[in-house]
Protein backbone atom coordinates (compact mmCIF):
# COMPACT_ATOMS: atom_id res chain seq x y z
CA UNK A 1 0.00 0.00 0.00
CA UNK A 2 1.28 3.27 -0.78
CA UNK A 3 1.61 6.29 1.29
CA UNK A 4 -0.86 8.51 -0.51
CA UNK A 5 -3.96 5.19 0.01
CA UNK A 6 -2.55 4.96 3.69
CA UNK A 7 -3.08 8.34 4.41
CA UNK A 8 -6.28 8.59 2.42
CA UNK A 9 -7.96 5.47 4.27
CA UNK A 10 -6.76 7.14 7.99
CA UNK A 11 -8.19 10.56 7.09
CA UNK A 12 -11.10 8.73 5.80
CA UNK A 13 -11.67 6.36 8.80
CA UNK A 14 -9.98 7.20 12.05
CA UNK A 15 -12.10 9.88 12.59
CA UNK A 16 -15.47 7.93 12.67
CA UNK A 17 -13.99 5.07 14.44
CA UNK A 18 -12.65 7.53 17.74
CA UNK A 19 -15.99 9.02 17.58
CA UNK A 20 -17.96 5.71 17.58
CA UNK A 21 -20.10 6.39 20.47
CA UNK A 22 -20.35 2.35 21.45
CA UNK A 23 -15.94 2.30 21.33
CA UNK A 24 -14.71 -0.54 19.42
CA UNK A 25 -12.04 -1.13 17.13
CA UNK A 26 -9.80 -3.66 19.32
CA UNK A 27 -7.57 -6.66 18.72
CA UNK A 28 -10.16 -8.82 19.66
CA UNK A 29 -10.57 -12.08 21.13
CA UNK A 30 -11.35 -15.76 20.58
CA UNK A 31 -14.69 -17.16 21.73
CA UNK A 32 -16.03 -20.62 22.32
CA UNK A 33 -20.01 -21.18 21.39
CA UNK A 34 -21.56 -23.43 24.36
CA UNK A 35 -22.09 -25.96 21.65
CA UNK A 36 -21.69 -26.77 17.90
CA UNK A 37 -23.86 -28.86 15.66
CA UNK A 38 -23.75 -29.96 11.75
CA UNK A 39 -27.40 -31.13 10.01
CA UNK A 40 -27.28 -33.41 7.72
CA UNK A 41 -29.66 -33.52 4.52
CA UNK A 42 -28.34 -36.14 2.51
CA UNK A 43 -26.58 -33.27 0.25
CA UNK A 44 -26.06 -34.40 -3.44
CA UNK A 45 -25.40 -31.10 -5.19
CA UNK A 46 -21.57 -31.41 -5.85
CA UNK A 47 -20.12 -28.00 -6.00
CA UNK A 48 -23.15 -26.30 -6.50
CA UNK A 49 -24.32 -22.51 -4.20
CA UNK A 50 -27.09 -24.32 -2.20
CA UNK A 51 -28.99 -21.29 -0.45
CA UNK A 52 -28.19 -17.81 0.48
CA UNK A 53 -31.75 -17.29 2.74
CA UNK A 54 -32.86 -18.31 5.88
CA UNK A 55 -36.20 -17.43 7.49
CA UNK A 56 -38.24 -18.15 10.94
CA UNK A 57 -41.54 -19.18 10.03
CA UNK A 58 -44.60 -18.71 12.39
CA UNK A 59 -44.14 -22.00 12.25
CA UNK A 60 -41.17 -22.21 14.07
CA UNK A 61 -39.35 -23.95 11.87
CA UNK A 62 -36.67 -22.80 9.18
CA UNK A 63 -36.72 -21.94 5.81
CA UNK A 64 -33.51 -21.84 2.91
CA UNK A 65 -34.75 -20.94 -0.59
CA UNK A 66 -33.08 -22.36 -3.65
CA UNK A 67 -30.47 -20.15 -5.25
CA UNK A 68 -28.75 -22.48 -7.75
CA UNK A 69 -30.92 -25.72 -7.41
CA UNK A 70 -34.77 -26.46 -6.92
CA UNK A 71 -35.20 -27.09 -3.76
CA UNK A 72 -36.48 -25.34 -0.44
CA UNK A 73 -35.14 -26.47 2.64
CA UNK A 74 -37.26 -27.02 5.87
CA UNK A 75 -35.48 -27.29 9.52
CA UNK A 76 -37.39 -28.11 12.49
CA UNK A 77 -35.30 -26.82 14.87
CA UNK A 78 -37.23 -29.13 17.70
CA UNK A 79 -35.63 -32.25 16.32
CA UNK A 80 -33.79 -31.07 13.75
CA UNK A 81 -35.34 -33.32 11.17
CA UNK A 82 -34.64 -31.74 7.46
CA UNK A 83 -37.72 -31.48 4.82
CA UNK A 84 -37.75 -30.30 1.23
CA UNK A 85 -40.12 -28.92 -1.09
CA UNK A 86 -39.53 -28.64 -4.70
CA UNK A 87 -39.51 -25.11 -6.11
CA UNK A 88 -41.09 -24.37 -9.44
CA UNK A 89 -40.25 -20.93 -10.44
CA UNK A 90 -37.50 -20.25 -12.97
CA UNK A 91 -36.37 -23.81 -12.59
CA UNK A 92 -33.47 -23.04 -15.12
CA UNK A 93 -32.24 -20.35 -14.03
CA UNK A 94 -28.40 -20.05 -12.59
CA UNK A 95 -29.79 -17.61 -9.41
CA UNK A 96 -33.06 -17.65 -8.06
CA UNK A 97 -33.48 -15.99 -4.69
CA UNK A 98 -31.66 -14.15 -2.26
CA UNK A 99 -32.54 -13.11 1.50
CA UNK A 100 -35.61 -13.59 2.87
CA UNK A 101 -38.46 -12.12 5.45
CA UNK A 102 -40.94 -13.28 7.58
CA UNK A 103 -44.45 -11.25 7.33
CA UNK A 104 -45.28 -9.76 10.50
CA UNK A 105 -48.97 -10.42 10.42
CA UNK A 106 -50.14 -12.39 6.97
CA UNK A 107 -47.99 -14.94 7.80
CA UNK A 108 -46.27 -15.71 4.46
CA UNK A 109 -42.22 -15.36 3.80
CA UNK A 110 -40.95 -13.83 1.16
CA UNK A 111 -37.90 -14.50 -0.88
CA UNK A 112 -36.65 -11.77 -3.39
CA UNK A 113 -35.74 -12.80 -7.09
CA UNK A 114 -32.46 -12.62 -8.82
CA UNK A 115 -32.61 -13.95 -12.56
CA UNK A 116 -36.18 -15.25 -12.09
CA UNK A 117 -39.05 -13.38 -13.27
CA UNK A 118 -41.48 -13.81 -9.91
CA UNK A 119 -40.81 -13.87 -6.00
CA UNK A 120 -40.90 -17.04 -4.37
CA UNK A 121 -43.47 -17.26 -1.16
CA UNK A 122 -44.24 -19.55 1.81
CA UNK A 123 -46.84 -19.52 3.87
CA UNK A 124 -45.94 -20.92 7.09
CA UNK A 125 -48.89 -20.32 9.37
CA UNK A 126 -49.38 -24.52 8.89
CA UNK A 127 -47.20 -27.60 9.67
CA UNK A 128 -46.71 -28.07 6.49
CA UNK A 129 -45.51 -25.02 4.31
CA UNK A 130 -47.32 -23.87 0.99
CA UNK A 131 -45.21 -22.53 -1.46
CA UNK A 132 -46.48 -19.85 -3.36
CA UNK A 133 -45.27 -16.44 -5.79
CA UNK A 134 -45.86 -12.89 -6.51
CA UNK A 135 -45.99 -12.65 -10.17
CA UNK A 136 -43.31 -9.69 -11.19
CA UNK A 137 -42.97 -11.13 -15.15
CA UNK A 138 -39.58 -9.97 -15.30
CA UNK A 139 -35.97 -10.54 -13.79
CA UNK A 140 -35.49 -8.22 -10.64
CA UNK A 141 -31.74 -8.95 -9.55
CA UNK A 142 -32.72 -8.09 -5.92
CA UNK A 143 -30.62 -8.97 -3.16
CA UNK A 144 -32.41 -7.84 -0.06
CA UNK A 145 -35.54 -7.12 1.64
CA UNK A 146 -37.27 -5.25 4.68
CA UNK A 147 -41.39 -4.51 5.50
CA UNK A 148 -42.54 -1.27 6.30
CA UNK A 149 -45.36 -1.31 8.57
CA UNK A 150 -46.53 1.81 7.54
CA UNK A 151 -46.59 1.60 3.65
CA UNK A 152 -47.52 -2.22 4.00
CA UNK A 153 -44.70 -2.62 1.07
CA UNK A 154 -41.51 -4.88 1.04
CA UNK A 155 -38.70 -2.94 -0.21
CA UNK A 156 -36.08 -4.59 -2.14
CA UNK A 157 -32.35 -3.79 -3.12
CA UNK A 158 -31.22 -3.89 -6.09
CA UNK A 159 -27.65 -5.04 -7.66
CA UNK A 160 -28.01 -3.63 -11.48
CA UNK A 161 -26.98 -0.04 -10.35
CA UNK A 162 -30.15 1.36 -10.05
CA UNK A 163 -31.16 4.25 -7.84
CA UNK A 164 -34.32 2.70 -6.02
CA UNK A 165 -35.72 0.37 -4.24
CA UNK A 166 -38.04 -2.07 -5.82
CA UNK A 167 -41.70 -2.27 -4.09
CA UNK A 168 -44.15 -5.25 -3.73
CA UNK A 169 -47.90 -4.25 -1.64
CA UNK A 170 -48.07 -7.32 0.70
CA UNK A 171 -51.73 -6.36 1.15
CA UNK A 172 -52.41 -7.90 -2.97
CA UNK A 173 -48.81 -9.87 -3.72
CA UNK A 174 -48.31 -7.32 -6.57
CA UNK A 175 -46.42 -5.09 -7.50
CA UNK A 176 -46.79 -1.24 -7.58
CA UNK A 177 -45.51 -0.80 -10.39
CA UNK A 178 -43.34 2.24 -8.77
CA UNK A 179 -39.78 2.29 -7.26
CA UNK A 180 -38.87 3.68 -4.19
CA UNK A 181 -36.35 6.35 -5.63
CA UNK A 182 -33.25 7.90 -4.12
CA UNK A 183 -30.55 10.28 -5.14
CA UNK A 184 -27.01 9.04 -5.85
CA UNK A 185 -24.81 11.67 -4.36
CA UNK A 186 -21.21 12.10 -6.24
CA UNK A 187 -19.22 14.27 -3.98
CA UNK A 188 -16.61 11.74 -2.27
CA UNK A 189 -13.64 11.34 -3.27
CA UNK A 190 -14.16 7.68 -4.89
CA UNK A 191 -15.99 9.75 -7.55
CA UNK A 192 -13.42 12.34 -8.17
CA UNK A 193 -10.28 11.00 -7.47
CA UNK A 194 -9.39 9.23 -11.46
CA UNK A 195 -11.67 11.54 -13.18
CA UNK A 196 -15.14 10.82 -14.07
CA UNK A 197 -16.22 7.34 -13.39
CA UNK A 198 -17.07 5.15 -16.20
CA UNK A 199 -20.67 4.43 -16.89
CA UNK A 200 -19.78 0.34 -15.77
CA UNK A 201 -18.11 1.79 -12.48
CA UNK A 202 -21.18 4.17 -12.00
CA UNK A 203 -23.08 0.83 -11.86
CA UNK A 204 -20.60 -0.79 -9.35
CA UNK A 205 -20.90 2.22 -7.03
CA UNK A 206 -24.39 1.94 -6.91
CA UNK A 207 -24.85 -1.47 -6.41
CA UNK A 208 -27.11 -2.54 -2.80
CA UNK A 209 -27.09 -5.89 -1.22
CA UNK A 210 -29.63 -5.90 1.60
CA UNK A 211 -31.91 -3.44 3.43
CA UNK A 212 -32.84 -3.07 6.67
CA UNK A 213 -36.04 -1.26 7.90
CA UNK A 214 -35.82 1.27 11.22
CA UNK A 215 -38.76 1.36 13.02
CA UNK A 216 -38.18 4.61 15.22
CA UNK A 217 -38.22 6.44 12.27
CA UNK A 218 -39.74 4.50 9.36
CA UNK A 219 -36.38 4.67 7.29
CA UNK A 220 -35.32 1.79 5.20
CA UNK A 221 -31.24 1.22 4.82
CA UNK A 222 -29.31 -0.29 1.82
CA UNK A 223 -26.56 -2.36 2.44
CA UNK A 224 -23.53 -0.61 0.51
CA UNK A 225 -21.59 -3.33 -1.33
CA UNK A 226 -20.22 -0.78 -3.76
CA UNK A 227 -20.46 2.73 -3.14
CA UNK A 228 -19.68 5.43 -0.65
CA UNK A 229 -22.73 6.29 0.93
CA UNK A 230 -25.88 4.69 2.87
CA UNK A 231 -28.94 4.78 0.76
CA UNK A 232 -32.34 5.60 2.74
CA UNK A 233 -35.77 5.84 1.73
CA UNK A 234 -38.17 7.22 4.02
CA UNK A 235 -41.29 5.51 3.99
CA UNK A 236 -43.29 8.26 5.89
CA UNK A 237 -42.72 10.56 3.78
CA UNK A 238 -41.67 8.86 0.28
CA UNK A 239 -38.52 10.63 0.07
CA UNK A 240 -35.11 9.42 -0.83
CA UNK A 241 -31.36 10.59 0.70
CA UNK A 242 -27.84 9.08 1.36
CA UNK A 243 -25.80 9.22 4.31
CA UNK A 244 -24.59 11.82 5.69
CA UNK A 245 -21.32 11.05 5.11
CA UNK A 246 -18.79 8.93 3.26
CA UNK A 247 -17.53 5.13 4.27
CA UNK A 248 -14.94 2.93 2.14
CA UNK A 249 -14.83 -0.57 4.32
CA UNK A 250 -11.23 0.14 5.81
CA UNK A 251 -9.84 0.06 2.03
CA UNK A 252 -8.09 1.54 -0.53
CA UNK A 253 -10.22 3.34 -3.16
CA UNK A 254 -9.46 2.27 -6.93
CA UNK A 255 -7.12 3.32 -9.06
CA UNK A 256 -8.77 3.55 -12.57
CA UNK A 257 -12.42 4.87 -13.83
CA UNK A 258 -12.42 1.43 -15.34
CA UNK A 259 -12.38 -0.34 -12.10
CA UNK A 260 -15.65 -2.50 -11.54
CA UNK A 261 -14.57 -5.64 -9.46
CA UNK A 262 -12.03 -6.13 -6.25
CA UNK A 263 -12.59 -5.34 -2.70
CA UNK A 264 -13.51 -1.63 -2.44
CA UNK A 265 -17.01 -2.93 -4.82
CA UNK A 266 -17.84 -6.00 -2.28
CA UNK A 267 -17.52 -3.73 1.07
CA UNK A 268 -21.08 -5.08 2.70
CA UNK A 269 -23.42 -6.95 2.18
CA UNK A 270 -26.30 -8.96 3.77
CA UNK A 271 -29.13 -8.05 6.35
CA UNK A 272 -28.53 -5.17 8.57
CA UNK A 273 -29.48 -5.31 12.20
CA UNK A 274 -31.49 -2.83 13.74
CA UNK A 275 -31.54 -2.35 17.33
CA UNK A 276 -33.03 -0.16 19.81
CA UNK A 277 -30.54 1.19 23.13
CA UNK A 278 -32.59 4.36 23.31
CA UNK A 279 -33.10 2.97 26.96
CA UNK A 280 -29.70 1.06 27.34
CA UNK A 281 -27.04 2.84 29.44
CA UNK A 282 -24.10 2.46 26.91
CA UNK A 283 -23.92 2.85 23.42
CA UNK A 284 -27.22 4.89 23.21
CA UNK A 285 -28.99 5.26 20.33
CA UNK A 286 -30.75 3.52 17.36
CA UNK A 287 -28.35 1.24 15.50
CA UNK A 288 -28.49 -0.66 12.09
CA UNK A 289 -25.26 -3.21 12.10
CA UNK A 290 -24.21 -3.71 8.74
CA UNK A 291 -21.34 -7.34 8.51
CA UNK A 292 -18.45 -6.74 6.10
CA UNK A 293 -18.27 -8.86 3.08
CA UNK A 294 -14.71 -8.43 1.94
CA UNK A 295 -14.22 -4.80 3.91
CA UNK A 296 -12.11 -4.52 7.13
CA UNK A 297 -14.61 -2.80 8.89
CA UNK A 298 -18.63 -3.68 10.64
CA UNK A 299 -20.53 -0.17 9.16
CA UNK A 300 -22.48 1.07 12.03
CA UNK A 301 -25.71 3.49 11.33
CA UNK A 302 -27.15 6.11 13.70
CA UNK A 303 -30.58 6.15 12.25
CA UNK A 304 -31.36 9.52 14.17
CA UNK A 305 -28.42 11.39 12.52
CA UNK A 306 -28.10 9.13 9.27
CA UNK A 307 -23.99 8.80 10.10
CA UNK A 308 -21.76 6.14 9.71
CA UNK A 309 -19.26 4.57 11.71
CA UNK A 310 -17.27 1.52 10.69
CA UNK A 311 -15.73 -0.43 13.19
CA UNK A 312 -12.48 -1.97 12.62
CA UNK A 313 -12.50 -6.13 12.82
CA UNK A 314 -9.35 -7.80 15.11
CA UNK A 315 -5.99 -7.99 12.77
CA UNK A 316 -6.31 -11.77 12.70
CA UNK A 317 -9.20 -11.44 10.52
CA UNK A 318 -8.20 -8.69 8.58
CA UNK A 319 -4.81 -10.72 7.41
CA UNK A 320 -7.39 -13.08 5.75
CA UNK A 321 -7.68 -12.82 2.25
CA UNK A 322 -11.11 -14.26 1.54
CA UNK A 323 -14.61 -12.78 2.05
CA UNK A 324 -15.63 -12.86 5.27
CA UNK A 325 -19.55 -12.72 5.91
CA UNK A 326 -22.50 -13.07 3.80
CA UNK A 327 -24.63 -11.33 6.34
CA UNK A 328 -25.50 -11.24 9.97
CA UNK A 329 -27.71 -12.85 12.69
CA UNK A 330 -28.82 -11.32 15.77
CA UNK A 331 -27.94 -14.22 18.20
CA UNK A 332 -30.39 -15.04 21.16
CA UNK A 333 -27.44 -13.95 23.28
CA UNK A 334 -27.81 -10.27 21.66
CA UNK A 335 -24.49 -10.30 19.67
CA UNK A 336 -24.81 -9.70 16.06
CA UNK A 337 -23.17 -12.64 14.26
CA UNK A 338 -21.27 -12.88 10.98
CA UNK A 339 -22.25 -15.94 8.26
CA UNK A 340 -19.41 -17.25 7.38
CA UNK A 341 -18.82 -17.59 3.51
CA UNK A 342 -15.38 -18.33 2.34
CA UNK A 343 -13.09 -17.34 5.73
CA UNK A 344 -12.98 -19.72 8.32
CA UNK A 345 -13.89 -17.45 11.18
CA UNK A 346 -17.46 -16.68 12.37
CA UNK A 347 -16.95 -13.28 14.44
CA UNK A 348 -19.29 -11.16 16.38
CA UNK A 349 -19.88 -7.87 17.69
CA UNK A 350 -21.05 -7.14 21.01
CA UNK A 351 -23.31 -3.92 20.78
CA UNK A 352 -22.88 -2.80 24.46
CA UNK A 353 -19.33 -1.78 23.77
CA UNK A 354 -18.95 -2.75 19.97
CA UNK A 355 -16.03 -4.88 21.04
CA UNK A 356 -16.13 -7.95 18.69
CA UNK A 357 -14.46 -11.75 19.04
CA UNK A 358 -14.28 -14.42 16.89
CA UNK A 359 -14.42 -18.35 16.59
CA UNK A 360 -12.16 -20.33 14.33
CA UNK A 361 -14.51 -22.79 12.33
CA UNK A 362 -11.20 -24.59 10.88
CA UNK A 363 -11.61 -27.98 12.29
CA UNK A 364 -15.32 -27.91 11.11
CA UNK A 365 -14.58 -27.24 7.10
CA UNK A 366 -11.67 -29.68 6.85
CA UNK A 367 -14.05 -32.58 7.46
CA UNK A 368 -14.69 -33.74 3.73
CA UNK A 369 -18.19 -34.59 4.79
CA UNK A 370 -18.98 -31.02 5.28
CA UNK A 371 -16.95 -29.44 2.72
CA UNK A 372 -15.63 -31.17 -0.16
CA UNK A 373 -11.76 -30.14 -0.36
CA UNK A 374 -11.97 -30.24 -4.04
CA UNK A 375 -14.42 -27.62 -4.46
CA UNK A 376 -13.17 -23.90 -4.47
CA UNK A 377 -14.43 -21.63 -1.16
CA UNK A 378 -16.12 -19.71 -3.43
CA UNK A 379 -19.19 -20.53 -3.21
CA UNK A 380 -18.75 -20.07 0.09
CA UNK A 381 -19.45 -22.20 3.46
CA UNK A 382 -22.63 -21.05 4.95
CA UNK A 383 -24.67 -17.83 3.68
CA UNK A 384 -27.75 -16.15 5.76
CA UNK A 385 -28.51 -17.48 9.20
CA UNK A 386 -31.15 -17.74 11.96
CA UNK A 387 -31.87 -17.65 15.28
CA UNK A 388 -33.95 -20.12 16.83
CA UNK A 389 -33.88 -20.99 20.75
CA UNK A 390 -30.75 -20.92 21.90
CA UNK A 391 -29.20 -21.46 18.46
CA UNK A 392 -28.04 -20.03 15.73
CA UNK A 393 -28.59 -22.12 12.14
CA UNK A 394 -26.77 -21.05 8.93
CA UNK A 395 -27.37 -22.00 5.48
CA UNK A 396 -26.03 -23.58 3.11
CA UNK A 397 -23.55 -21.81 0.30
CA UNK A 398 -21.14 -24.92 -0.96
CA UNK A 399 -21.15 -27.00 2.79
CA UNK A 400 -22.70 -30.19 2.63
CA UNK A 401 -24.25 -29.42 6.00
CA UNK A 402 -26.28 -27.39 7.99
CA UNK A 403 -24.06 -25.35 10.47
CA UNK A 404 -25.46 -24.89 13.77
CA UNK A 405 -23.81 -23.28 17.13
CA UNK A 406 -25.38 -22.84 20.38
CA UNK A 407 -24.71 -19.37 22.50
CA UNK A 408 -26.72 -19.06 25.71
CA UNK A 409 -27.83 -21.63 28.32
CA UNK A 410 -30.12 -24.44 27.81
CA UNK A 411 -31.69 -24.01 31.26
CA UNK A 412 -32.85 -20.35 30.58
CA UNK A 413 -34.83 -20.89 27.06
CA UNK A 414 -36.28 -18.32 24.83
CA UNK A 415 -35.73 -14.34 23.70
CA UNK A 416 -32.88 -12.35 25.00
CA UNK A 417 -34.60 -9.16 26.21
CA UNK A 418 -31.57 -7.32 27.07
CA UNK A 419 -28.06 -7.69 27.28
CA UNK A 420 -28.48 -8.11 31.11
CA UNK A 421 -29.01 -11.46 30.31
CA UNK A 422 -33.00 -10.94 31.09
CA UNK A 423 -34.62 -13.71 29.01
CA UNK A 424 -38.04 -15.57 28.61
CA UNK A 425 -38.47 -18.61 30.34
CA UNK A 426 -41.15 -19.99 28.18
CA UNK A 427 -41.07 -19.51 23.93
CA UNK A 428 -41.88 -16.20 22.73
CA UNK A 429 -44.38 -17.98 20.57
CA UNK A 430 -46.73 -18.70 24.03
CA UNK A 431 -49.82 -16.29 24.05
CA UNK A 432 -50.15 -16.42 27.31
CA UNK A 433 -48.38 -14.28 30.09
CA UNK A 434 -44.91 -15.75 30.50
CA UNK A 435 -42.19 -15.69 33.37
CA UNK A 436 -38.72 -13.48 32.57
CA UNK A 437 -35.74 -14.34 34.35
CA UNK A 438 -34.10 -11.41 35.18
CA UNK A 439 -30.12 -11.88 36.26
CA UNK A 440 -30.25 -8.32 37.07
CA UNK A 441 -32.54 -8.67 40.21
CA UNK A 442 -32.61 -12.57 40.22
CA UNK A 443 -36.12 -12.82 39.97
CA UNK A 444 -38.68 -14.12 37.76
CA UNK A 445 -41.05 -11.71 36.55
CA UNK A 446 -44.68 -11.80 34.97
CA UNK A 447 -44.45 -10.29 31.27
CA UNK A 448 -46.84 -9.42 28.15
CA UNK A 449 -45.40 -10.66 25.68
CA UNK A 450 -45.09 -7.63 22.22
CA UNK A 451 -45.19 -9.37 19.26
CA UNK A 452 -44.32 -6.97 15.51
CA UNK A 453 -48.21 -5.93 13.70
CA UNK A 454 -49.06 -2.78 11.44
CA UNK A 455 -52.15 -2.43 13.92
CA UNK A 456 -51.64 -2.13 17.46
CA UNK A 457 -54.30 -3.76 19.64
CA UNK A 458 -54.03 -5.49 23.66
CA UNK A 459 -55.69 -8.93 24.53
CA UNK A 460 -56.13 -9.47 27.77
CA UNK A 461 -53.81 -12.37 29.16
CA UNK A 462 -51.93 -12.17 25.77
CA UNK A 463 -50.11 -10.52 23.22
CA UNK A 464 -49.81 -6.63 22.83
CA UNK A 465 -49.19 -6.05 19.38
CA UNK A 466 -46.77 -2.92 18.40
CA UNK A 467 -45.22 -2.34 15.43
CA UNK A 468 -42.07 -2.52 16.97
CA UNK A 469 -42.16 -5.73 19.15
CA UNK A 470 -40.70 -6.02 22.55
CA UNK A 471 -41.91 -7.15 26.06
CA UNK A 472 -44.03 -5.64 29.27
CA UNK A 473 -43.27 -6.46 32.37
CA UNK A 474 -46.20 -6.44 34.60
CA UNK A 475 -46.03 -8.25 37.77
CA UNK A 476 -43.35 -10.20 40.11
CA UNK A 477 -44.37 -13.91 40.28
Amino acid sequence: MNSRTLSGLLSRGLSRVLSNPGGGGSDGSPFTPLDFGLIDYGDAHGSTLRSRSMVLGDNGKLYAAPYTINLVYEIDPTDDSVNTYTNTIGISATKKFVDGLQHPTNGKAYFPHVYVTDMLTIDTTNPTAVLGEVTIGGAGDFRGIAFSPITGYVYLSRYNGTTSFGLIDTATDTTTGGAAAWPLVQTGEVWTINGTPSASQVTALTRQWGVTYCPNNGKVYGSPMGGDRVAIYDTTTSNGSMSNNTIDGGLPLPTSIYQTSGDYFCKYGGKGIYLDRSAESTNVGHWIYIMPRRGNTILKIDTEADFCYEIPLPQILQDETSARSMSAVLGPDGFIYSTPWSMPYIFRINPANDSISYYDISDIIADPTVFDPTHSPGNGYWTYGESAGDWIYYACGGARKFLKIRVVDEVLTGNILNLAGDRLVRPASDSTTENVFSATTNTYYDVIPIIPSSTARTTTGGYLRTTTGGYVITTTA
